[in-house]
């Protein structure tokens, strides 16, 4: 039983969608998706000339085409990461590095637009997972994109969650805890700000916190890939810890990057 509910764990921290958006309270559609909608609903074969023909025609809202260029190549390797199960092959890092230039030239075109900067920082989080030197030099440089969104706009939700996952991952739960906390104070009913923190939580085996987190992140997002997730993940601790062996809890790693729910790469 207990082999059973670790595998059903490890799917589910995988498996969450990296295209998500952040699960925070967002109803109304930016000039951005505006723009992009009409492409974004062309055939997938089309999109990329029909952006590269916008870009030109376009200058002044340039940098949103870039930026969806961007997107393209990061959906695209998300794709092949998860066939491959979760390893950057060197045909996914292309992409990724595609990607990149793609977000540097919109954060070029448009020095203030954030989602440049967010999107970035997670590309480098992304080549942060590779075990190779150049790795940790991609984390340095998330974090840098990550801040830099923040400068630009301190109310970005999906640069500060993904920033405080960074922070976690090198141990420094006080940074990652302000980025949270930061999040929740502007506005408390974001679930993926009390799903990463019950993540945290999880992580250091405060698993009471967790569960009140994941509770929260499923009250605000009752119907989404957020709450689904954080009501499994409580689900499978319950099940743990009154199974004849609750010991197995405490070996378990939820990996604060569960996903890329975290991951929430923007979209508008």
């Amino acid at each position: 039983m207990v082999v059973a509910m670790k595998t059903k764990l490890t799917l589910i921290m995988l498996f969450l969608v990296m295209g998500m958006l952040s699960g925070c309270n967002d109803v109304t559609k930016s000039e951005l998706d505006l723009v992009l909608d009409p492409i974004r609903e062309m055939p997938e074969a089309e999109q990329q000339a029909a952006l590269q023909l916008f870009i030109t025609e376009n200058p002044e809202q340039a940098h949103y085409g870039l930026w969806e260029l961007g997107n393209i190549m990061y959906d695209k390797a998300g794709v092949m990461k998860t066939a491959q199960k979760g390893v950057i092959t060197l045909e996914c890092k292309a992409l990724l590095d595609s990607a990149l230039v793609f977000y540097d030239l919109a954060a070029a075109a448009d020095t203030m637009f954030v989602h440049a900067y967010a999107n970035a920082g997670l590309v480098w989080d992304e080549l942060g997972e590779m075990r190779s030197i150049e790795s940790r030099n991609a984390v340095v440089q998330a974090e840098k994109y990550y801040l830099k969104a923040i400068e630009v706009d301190s109310t970005e939700v999906n640069s500060r969650v993904n920033l405080g996952s960074l922070l976690f991952k090198k141990k420094d739960l006080t940074g990652a805890i302000k980025q949270y906390q930061t999040v929740l104070d502007n506005d408390p009913e974001c679930a993926i700000a009390h799903y990463k923190l019950g993540i945290m939580f999880a992580e250091t085996k405060i698993y009471k916190e967790a569960i009140i987190e994941w509770k929260l992140a499923a009250k605000y997002d009752p119907d989404g890939d957020v709450g689904k997730i954080s009501r499994e993940n409580i689900q499978v601790i319950d099940d743990l810890m009154n199974s004849d062996t609750p010991e197995e809890l405490k070996k378990k790693k939820f990996g604060s990057k569960a996903s890329k729910a975290s991951s929430s790469k923007s979209k508008h």
